[in-house]
């Protein structure tokens, strides 16, 4: 299952993170922004540096 640690409110918070766009492909320790939230624990994300 993929998962994202998120630094938020002064700590680090686990959630579940599916890229952003269908085609992208992130590997593990890509760093990556947040795009979407749907709560509870769900992330959209994107790489930060195009990698």
């Amino acid at each position: 299952m993929p998962h994202s640690i998120v630094r938020i409110r002064g700590g680090a918070e686990h959630f579940l993170a599916y890229p952003a766009s269908a085609k992208d492909r992130i590997e593990t320790g890509t760093v990556v922004t947040t795009v979407e939230r749907v709560p509870p624990r769900t992330v959209y994300v994107s790489a930060v540096y195009g990698s």
